[in-house]
């Protein structure tokens, strides 16, 4: 069957200042149209993706896919997704790895499988408390797919990815 990928990229968050001199185009530092005079005061990555409940998912139900859902090929055909959550697989790499896991744990009816690729499965907003969440909870009809290194992240304040993503296998 056809594989459609949709991509999500996290948030930022501009300061309010704006240029009306600027090409309304895509610049050399590959900045989006409006956004080339702009500063990125924050990135909202981890808060978007390492969040450990249903916001993601909610936005990808309620917003991305529908939205996915009403554009056309290049044939001007429909774009059509498949409902079923066997048919679908949502994926990501560190805080996208989280971010896909959170979106199937809190629904299932959407997705069946995840590909995580180093998981921040750490206790940085929370991911930490999954395994004993996943231990307690009546078993889902997810497949995972969980990748990760020995030689992955280690920080002081967060602890081993490695040893977090061997907790999620053994949960």
């Amino acid at each position: 069957p056809v594989t459609i990928a949709i991509g999500v990229r996290p948030g930022r968050i501009y300061d309010n200042r704006s240029d009306t001199s600027v090409e309304q185009s895509t610049s050399m530092n590959n900045k989006p149209a409006g956004e080339q005079s702009r500063e990125v005061i924050r990135y909202n990555r981890s808060n978007e993706f390492d969040r450990c409940d249903g916001r993601f998912a909610a936005f990808l139900a309620e917003e991305v896919l529908p939205a996915v859902s009403s554009f056309t090929t290049g044939d001007d055909l429909p774009i059509l997704l498949s409902s079923r959550a066997e048919d679908r697989m949502v994926l990501g790499a560190s805080s996208g790895a989280i971010a896909a896991f959170t979106a199937a744990w809190f629904r299932p009816d959407l997705f069946s499988r995840v590909y995580s690729i180093i998981g921040t499965f750490v206790p940085m907003r929370g991911g930490d408390h999954y395994p004993g969440v996943i231990r307690k909870t009546e078993p889902q009809r997810l497949r995972i797919y969980l990748q990760d290194n020995d030689e992955d992240t280690w920080n002081p304040l967060f602890g081993s990815w490695y040893e977090y993503n061997l907790l999620m296998e053994s949960a």
